[in-house]
């Protein structure tokens, strides 16, 4: 099975340093099919790269590429929103001016609007968890958005700390933030960028995976959440695995904003 990477990031995003052309060229040789880039959109923040006319630039420049390469590799156009709930319009302008075929919506924030990197989880770490959590329900209702991103995020930063986040404590609440996905025709990811740092798994996990098919989830997109090149496509087979083991049957994937499936391999992809 062919790979699709749904979470990539470029230069555009502040925190990379990949070109954009090197990440396509570093993915022709790893079985990619298809490669969205979804850089950094944090709705509440005004900084300039995180405007519209940066993102008009980026825009231009992913639509040459792509014809560049349209017979090696389907290059699409994606954002990962960050706090979308924060600034509504800034999101409804978002959408008005520029064109995505598959857009996140992400929460990087914790308690006081304190960025999930700069919190010391060692204290007030329920408070922080389940501040984190009532905002992704949030962005479970705001229209347009395909997805939710790494659903517990706040696993991956509070690991680096060496504390590890008991699930199960918040059950309900991420049972309210999957049962909202459904309702409101949305989808999750499941992100491999775990696998490769501290935590060593995916986002969201397996238990909560098999939460979202219990509940009826179907719509489940697969992004590597690479910031360099050599991390674009990372671990994604293993991924559409732990998919097939949980039970689903298709991965998710998106064009011009409309929701197709593609089938997972039948025996594990080794």
């Amino acid at each position: 099975m062919y790979i699709l990477d749904y979470h990539v990031h470029s230069n555009f995003s502040p925190d990379s340093k990949a070109d954009l052309e090197e990440i396509i060229v570093n993915s022709l040789n790893k079985k990619i099919k298809t490669l969205v880039v979804t850089d950094h959109l944090e709705c509440d923040d005004n900084r300039e790269y995180y405007s519209i006319a940066y993102f008009k630039k980026r825009e231009k420049l992913i639509n040459e590429i792509s014809e560049s390469y349209k017979n090696k590799i389907e290059i699409l156009t994606g954002a990962e929103l960050g706090q979308p709930q924060n600034n509504i319009s800034r999101v409804e302008e978002v959408f008005q001016k520029l064109k995505f075929d598959y857009t996140l919506g992400a929460q990087h924030k914790g308690l006081n609007g304190e960025y999930l990197e700069n919190i010391d989880f060692t204290v007030k770490t329920n408070e922080n968890v389940r501040c984190y959590f009532e905002e992704v329900y949030k962005i479970t209702k705001i229209k347009k958005i395909d997805c939710l991103a790494h659903i517990d995020l706040v696993r991956r930063y509070a690991s680096r700390m060496g504390v590890q986040i008991d699930i199960k404590k918040y059950e309900y609440q991420i049972s309210e933030i999957l049962k909202s996905v459904i309702e409101n025709n949305k989808g999750i990811e499941v992100n491999t960028s775990g696998m490769r740092q501290k935590m060593g798994d995916f986002m969201p996990n397996i238990e909560i995976l098999k939460l979202y098919k219990k509940l009826g989830g179907k719509i489940v997109t697969v992004g590597s959440d690479s910031h360099i090149c050599k991390n674009v496509g990372r671990d994604i087979s293993k991924a559409y695995n732990l998919l097939r083991e949980v039970g689903f049957k298709y991965v998710s994937l998106y064009r011009n904003g409309k929701l197709e499936f593609e089938k997972l391999a039948d025996k594990k992809i080794e």
